[in-house]
């Protein structure tokens, strides 16, 4: 028998458009709305049309706002009437974007079905002659705030013995708190599914080397998105065989990459200007290299490219960068071949120019910081227990003042840990610089005492 295959649909939020646009987008031949998310719906829909997907499911937050039914439910309803139109059936559970507005989405679209209604399991069979069967079981948001756990209700019993049950929920994962359902991965891993397709944070998690966590945004919304977006092709073979692949649809791409400091030009405003601006250049160009090897720019991918340039080195050139970046007298956008990239923000990361591993030889306060900034930067080992209890410091601070609305920090998730490292690296080496400044000071009033 074949494989049964199914596009899911990470959060849409139809109805929004990305943030940090250049303002010359007229000029590359752009428009807004065939940056965001209606336009890789669109393409989403013509990938199940033109690959036989048996089935299309979305995890929640598809529109965006309450007020914005009648608008994202048109480009739904259209949707969703191609898709049912070429024989597939089209799924989706509730998140807490759309709580009101989806299920009046769903009941004026045909062929639309929503999962777990009023906050209740339920489970679908999905079978078609000649294809592996399989079963989704979903919950949706009854209210805009859920406190408690979805999974802690789920009856396994729902679960057909002997086939595929693919799990669809809206929830914040691992989370200490909160009104988004949270639930914890031990509870997944205890519920025995196949796989668990997630909603809501928008960073996609590794569901190609294990399905089980966050599908991410279907396309950047903001500068802090970066990487890949785009829906996943799941192909289930039988229980315990499902396989998982994103397919990077998105139309806008936001990147980060460095800029390095070392050698800098400094002798002019104008030569420093060159030369800052010729670095930027040759990091789009390595970007560019980078995105076309990856297969993610191009007809049908990502035709423009937002980045932020994070300027590494030395403090001691910063005053010669506020100054081009005062005038700004750097590049703005480039265009290679057929893809656009735009400089959205150039942010300053100089940090103190220390010689961290000799540093680490000494036996002081700064000795100890040292050891501790060099295991951080090498990946060492002893360096784990600093990380978790960072994060679950952070966490507890997000997760009890004003930013608790906010999706989860960067350090949160899948593939977190580089974004902690590098928080803890900017601030550990500040903290030690001050630390020598004070031993220098102390150093000094002693040798006038004497």
């Amino acid at each position: 028998m074949d494989p049964a295959r199914i596009i899911f649909v990470g959060d849409l939020h139809l109805g929004r458009r990305p943030s940090a646009l250049p303002d010359d987008l007229a000029d590359l031949g752009l428009r807004p709305s065939l940056l965001g998310p209606d336009e890789v719906w669109r393409r989403t829909v013509a990938l199940a049309r033109d690959e036989g997907a048996h089935a299309v499911v979305l995890a929640g937050d598809v529109v965006d706002r309450e007020d914005d039914r009648f608008g994202a439910g048109r480009v739904l309803r259209t949707g969703v009437a191609a898709l049912v139109e070429a024989g597939i059936p089209v799924f989706s559970v509730v998140g807490n974007h759309d709580v009101t507005a989806l299920p009046r989405v769903a009941e004026a679209v045909p062929g639309f079905r929503l999962l777990g209604a009023r906050g209740e399991w339920e489970a679908v069979q999905l079978e078609r002659e000649g294809v592996v069967p399989c079963q989704l079981l979903g919950w949706s948001f009854p209210t805009q705030r859920v406190d408690t756990s979805p999974v802690a209700g789920l009856d396994r019993s729902l679960a057909s013995p002997g086939v595929a049950t693919l799990g669809v929920l809206h929830c914040d994962l691992d989370a200490s708190g909160g009104g988004y359902a949270p639930v914890r991965s031990a509870e997944l891993d205890e519920a025995g599914l196949d796989a668990w397709l997630l909603g809501h944070i928008h960073k996609p998690g590794d569901l190609a080397e294990r399905p089980v966590g966050y599908l991410g945004s279907m396309t950047g919304l903001d500068a802090g998105e970066t990487g890949p977006h785009g829906p996943w092709w799941v192909e289930v073979e039988g229980p315990g065989r499902v396989h998982a692949r994103q397919v990077p649809l998105a139309p806008i791409r936001y990147e980060t990459f460095d800029c390095a400091l070392t050698g800098l030009r400094e002798e002019d405003r104008e030569g420093t200007a060159d030369d800052f601006s010729g670095r930027i250049r040759s990091g789009v160009e390595a970007l560019h290299r980078r995105l076309e090897r990856e297969g993610v720019v191009g007809p049908g991918r990502a035709g423009l490219v937002v980045c932020r340039v994070r300027v590494r080195g030395a403090e001691r050139h910063r005053p010669h960068v506020r100054r081009v970046l005062f005038d700004d007298q750097f590049i703005a956008t480039e265009t290679i071949g057929s893809i656009h990239y735009a400089i959205e923000k150039v942010v300053e990361d100089a940090r103190p120019d220390l010689d961290l591993d000799a540093l680490a030889q000494r036996h002081d306060a700064p000795g100890r910081l040292a050891r501790r900034l060099v295991d951080l930067r090498d990946g060492n080992a002893d360096a784990t227990p600093l990380l978790v209890r960072a994060a679950a410091a952070l966490d507890a601070e997000v997760a009890g003042g004003r930013f608790s609305q906010l999706d989860a920090p960067p350090w949160a998730g899948d593939g977190g840990d580089d974004a902690l490292v590098d928080l803890l690296l900017h601030a550990g080496t500040r903290e030690l610089e001050g630390l020598l400044a004070q031993k220098a000071v102390a150093f000094a009033g002693a040798e006038g005492a004497s």
